[in-house]
């Protein structure tokens, strides 16, 4: 019995261990709510205690709009009820911290039992710089045109139809 209990004991730390050191947010919810985060968490949305996130209501971790244009509370109930029935599900999120600054986030949402009950494991990353990156790397789809000429010239080629003389260049 002795051992069994170290060996749970082992497992435990394990498992506690994984969650505190993960430099990915991790947060539990179930149906009333967050009950548990890591310290990575608390990091990302800039606030000092666990408490503190527990009682946050999900809008206020994010953008009142998200980017797809849907409140915050209704764009992350879709997901959630996705990771319900079909066991995961991957959401962008704008994420807000307390002291007004917005961020990028990927959020994995993972269904599972805990203790018995449904809950849903969320983890969440900040890309911010790595969409920053990306958006910058991007080639403009149609170089600018910067008409060289005057303006009376410009509408009648228009009107014309024929391309009016213009310089491109990639900014």
């Amino acid at each position: 019995m002795l051992t069994q209990t170290r060996l749970l004991e082992t497992e435990k730390q394990k498992y506690q261990t994984l969650f505190e050191t993960n430099s990915d947010a991790v947060v539990i919810l179930d149906d009333q709510g967050f009950t548990d985060c890591n310290p990575a968490t608390l990091s990302l949305f800039g606030m000092d205690s666990v408490e503190t996130f527990l009682r946050t209501p999900i809008p206020q971790l994010g953008t009142a709009i998200q980017a797809n244009g849907v409140a915050a509370m209704e764009h992350a109930m879709q997901y959630i009820g996705q990771a319900r029935s079909q066991g995961h599900a991957l959401m962008d999120w704008a994420g807000a911290a307390p002291d007004g600054s917005v961020f990028s986030a990927e959020i994995a949402l993972h269904a599972m039992q805990l203790e018995g009950k449904p809950v849903i494991q969320a983890i969440m990353r900040d890309v911010s710089v790595r969409r920053a990156t990306e958006a910058a790397r991007k080639p403009l789809a149609k170089p600018p045109c910067r008409w060289r000429g005057p303006r009376s010239e410009f509408v009648a080629n228009v009107s014309m139809k024929s391309a009016p003389r213009c310089t491109a260049s990639w900014g």
